[in-house]
């Protein structure tokens, strides 16, 4: 973020409020504090370029793998889904 914000950052200090449990919004906040305003489409554009640019150096083996195994489960529960024929996400309670 810092990164994608640093010509208007430049000399000034962006303090981060650790009780706003969203980070986006923790973010948007310091940056009004200090007069610039947050598009969370910069820091977004800024990571798929480096992605497509080089992406081990965005995101370790180690990251790549829990992605993996998130969709892979994902992927599992929508199989689920479809194996009853059914549209609901969310599992039945007992």
């Amino acid at each position: 973020m810092r990164e994608s914000y640093a010509k208007e950052l430049k000399g000034k200090k962006l303090v981060l409020n650790d009780n706003i449990p969203r980070i986006a919004k923790r973010v948007e906040l310091a940056l009004a504090d200090i007069g610039i305003e947050f598009h969370k489409t910069r820091p977004t554009r800024l990571l798929l370029t480096k992605m497509s640019n080089d992406v081990k150096a965005v995101l370790s083996e180690e990251t790549a793998i829990q992605f993996e195994k998130l969709f892979e489960g994902i992927n599992a529960r929508f199989q689920k889904i479809d194996e009853r024929g059914g549209t609901n996400l969310m599992p039945k309670t007992k």
